[in-house]
């Protein structure tokens, strides 16, 4: 499958509403947290959502992996 291309403020929405998805809950509150970084390769970016409880690391983690396997920076 080929990955879509999206703006940065699109990547980071589907960011959150994926961790929500994962949670069970809104996560809204990461928006102020997670940092995007553009580097090379595919996909040509990467993210961290900073300090969090364990339950969150988890379940951005599996979120990003996720948004990684769908989506690139425009």
């Amino acid at each position: 499958m080929e990955r879509q291309r999206v703006a940065e403020a699109t990547l980071l929405e589907i960011l959150i509403q994926e961790t929500g998805r994962e949670l069970g809950k809104d996560a809204n509150f990461l928006g102020q947290k997670i940092q995007i970084r553009r580097r090379d390769g595919e996909p040509n970016w990467d993210a961290n959502c900073g300090i969090a409880g364990l339950p969150i690391i988890k379940g951005f983690a599996t979120a990003l992996n996720t948004v990684k396997a769908q989506y690139n920076l425009d």
